[in-house]
């Protein structure tokens, strides 16, 4: 009885996780108007030529957009294969904003006033990291120091890491 009792109670936890980790929609996810899965002829028509190509492996490539704004592509199949995009980063105050109109510069206040109560928050590097997450498998995380939004990433939740950009 106690097994059964302790499998359901782990069952329901998990249930419960799972209807907690779909804060924001999946539209909510972009940064500049660039979403994750765009293509890289999107960006293009976005934003123009980069003006630094890094190579991070074999399959991933970041592009520049001068010292402030970096979207990272991976090559996949969604539809068609392709680059596309899986990571979007916003390091300065740059004017790019997310669907909700955050930027670099706003206040944390902002940010919980336009999306709610965030999913996840750990320190890293100096920053309070504050996350929302958005199914399938994306994710926008806000860096935050002294109650100001310092970097916005908008990602693939399953392969979000430094080294990647």
């Amino acid at each position: 009885m106690k097994t059964k009792l302790t499998m359901l109670v782990c069952v329901a936890m998990f249930l419960m996780n799972g209807v907690c980790l779909a804060s924001v929609r999946d539209d909510q996810i972009a940064l500049g108007g660039v979403p994750i899965a765009a293509t890289q002829d999107y960006v293009r028509s976005v934003y123009g030529e980069p003006s630094n190509i890094k190579k991070v492996s074999a399959d991933m490539v970041v592009w520049q957009y001068g010292d402030s704004f970096d979207v990272r592509f991976r090559y996949m199949r969604i539809n068609t294969s392709g680059y596309h995009v899986t990571g979007i980063r916003s390091k300065r105050a740059n004017g790019i904003a997310t669907p909700d109109g955050i930027t670099v510069g706003d206040s944390v206040d902002k940010m919980w006033d336009m999306l709610g109560e965030h999913d996840y928050v750990y320190p890293h590097k100096g920053f309070d990291v504050y996350e929302y997450y958005a199914e399938p498998y994306r994710k926008m995380s806000f860096f935050v120091q002294e109650g100001v939004v310092r970097i916005i990433v908008c990602s693939r939740s399953d392969e979000m890491s430094d080294k990647q950009w």
